[in-house]
């Protein structure tokens, strides 16, 4: 994954891309599930995201240290693609942090205006190999680097059909109490 020790886009950039808050899935190609059943009953073809105010939080968490266990902030800018840009680990032991990033381009929007429905996909460093999950990560101090990167990432992991990154995202529900 395309990673940077300084974050690279200002959560200005952003505009009205904003996505609604709640409970959203992110489903690989082909993945069926039934959205009004708890994210605890989806099938490992679809991770279930708390999204609200610049943080995202697995809203079906394993308790085994996984990334979205805990709050992950992000920041979203505009352009085509779009970038997500997520603070991330950038050691083993979680000890210094930086910035990963994904693409994503909206699909379906409410009526104010806010995503409900994308597709995103991770800032590969290369060409992912047939089957394999994608190598180490690669470094850049360029937010242009980034957005050349998901351009070519957009095509390995929705046309090439190379891999199974390539998400829809969809808006599910508002969740009650937050």
């Amino acid at each position: 994954m395309v990673v940077s020790t300084q974050p690279l886009f200002d959560p200005q950039a952003a505009g009205n891309l904003q996505p609604r808050p709640g409970l959203w899935a992110l489903a690989e190609p082909d993945c069926h599930f039934n959205t009004s059943a708890p994210p605890a009953d989806w099938p490992g073809c679809v991770q279930a995201l708390s999204i609200r105010d610049g943080v995202a939080v697995n809203a079906r968490p394993q308790g085994q240290g996984e990334l979205l266990d805990q709050p992950v902030a992000f920041t979203m800018a505009g352009g085509s693609p779009g970038v997500i840009q997520i603070a991330r680990p950038i050691s083993k032991d979680f000890s210094r942090w930086g910035h990963g990033y994904y693409g994503y381009r909206p699909l379906a929007s409410d009526a104010e205006g806010r995503v409900v429905s994308a597709r995103v996909w991770p800032a590969f460093c290369a060409r992912p190999a047939p089957g394999n999950p994608p190598g180490k990560d690669c470094w850049t101090p360029s937010a242009e680097e980034v957005r050349l990167a998901l351009k070519d990432s957009e095509i390995w992991a929705y046309e090439d059909r190379l891999s199974d990154l390539g998400l829809k995202a969809v808006w599910v529900r508002y969740e009650a109490g937050k």
